[in-house]
């Protein structure tokens, strides 16, 4: 197996491969850009080949980078499906650690802990809570075997599988006539002050890259990094956001928020990733199904009230 240098140069590339930016990649994985623009020169010169190309946007694979982008991506896989438990059944007995963002934990946590103390009573879980970014530094520094994450710009998947997609709306108060419509346009919905999370929150970088993508500039009214207090401060008027329906699925209830969706849809994807540094212990696999089945069922159903919710409320 390769040593855990060479992995983490490895992992380098292929962030710097699928972003195209070194800033990009650095923030994307928790790490600075000489790091990496050092584990890509000691790749190049073992190989003896230049693996990328400049160009006006950044970086871009050459003809033998992409020939080892793919090699590279299958090597990874390989060495991280490897069971631990290839000589008898799964070790159930240990503590799992996951990480996720606070939306994955408040639908998570209770049904995991449910479901597990029902199936696998020797398995201890440890959550941790933190945003998107937080995780994938967990997941790189090996402090977490599983993470719940959003997608972002350039986030490398070699290590992650989508979950769950959601789609955002745009959310303000009950009362706000201005949302009394079926939907938004995305350059409609721009036009609003919004509230949103600081950099590099991954919600905040999602709107970010999707606005400049589509030739927006985000107003931005105030930074809130608490959902908690973004709702409330949403709910008395002092703005609107761009949410899911799981976010604001109890204050929706309540009929303290109106949320109107955008067409096109704008998507947000839930990720699951695995470890980079470590090995996935069984145990820890064992309740990727299990994570699985409870955030598509909760966010499956929570979608549909949502726009349930907000079709009612504009009509």
């Amino acid at each position: 197996m390769p040593s855990d240098s060479k992995l983490t140069q490895l992992q380098h590339f292929l962030t710097l491969a699928d972003t195209g930016s070194l800033n990009k990649a650095a923030l994307s994985i928790g790490t600075s850009k000489s790091a990496i623009r050092r584990s890509v020169a000691e790749i190049e010169e073992r190989l003896g080949v230049d693996l990328f190309v400049r160009s006006r946007r950044g970086v871009v694979l050459s003809e033998k980078g992409r020939k080892f982008h793919e090699r590279c991506s299958a090597i990874l896989r390989n060495v991280y499906s490897v069971p631990n438990n290839i000589a008898g059944a799964p070790e159930t007995r240990g503590t799992v650690t996951i990480g996720m963002t606070p939306i994955a934990a408040k639908l998570v946590a209770a049904p995991l802990l449910k479901a597990v103390s029902a199936r696998f009573a020797d398995i201890r879980l440890s959550l941790l809570e933190g945003y998107s970014f937080n995780i994938r530094e967990w997941l790189d520094e090996g402090r977490v075997e599983i993470g719940l994450f959003y997608d972002g710009p350039g986030t490398n998947r070699t290590f992650a599988t989508p979950v769950v997609s959601e789609q955002l709306l745009l959310v303000g108060a009950a009362g706000d006539e201005k949302l009394a419509v079926p939907f938004f346009s995305l350059g409609e919905a721009l036009q609003f002050p919004l509230i949103v999370p600081g950099r590099p929150h991954g919600n905040r970088l999602k709107i970010e890259w999707f606005a400049e993508a589509h030739g927006y500039e985000l107003k931005v009214a105030m930074e809130v990094d608490s959902l908690t207090l973004m709702t409330r401060l949403l709910a008395a008027g002092f703005g609107y956001a761009l949410l899911p329906a799981v976010a604001i699925a109890e204050q929706l209830q309540a009929g303290v928020l109106r949320a109107v969706r955008i067409d096109p849809p704008f998507i947000r994807t839930l990720l699951l990733g695995r470890s980079a540094r470590r090995m996935t212990s069984s145990r820890a696999e064992l309740l990727v199904p299990l994570l699985q089945q409870i955030l598509s069922e909760h966010c499956e159903g929570v979608d549909q009230y949502g726009r349930r919710a907000a079709k009612a409320r504009a009509s």
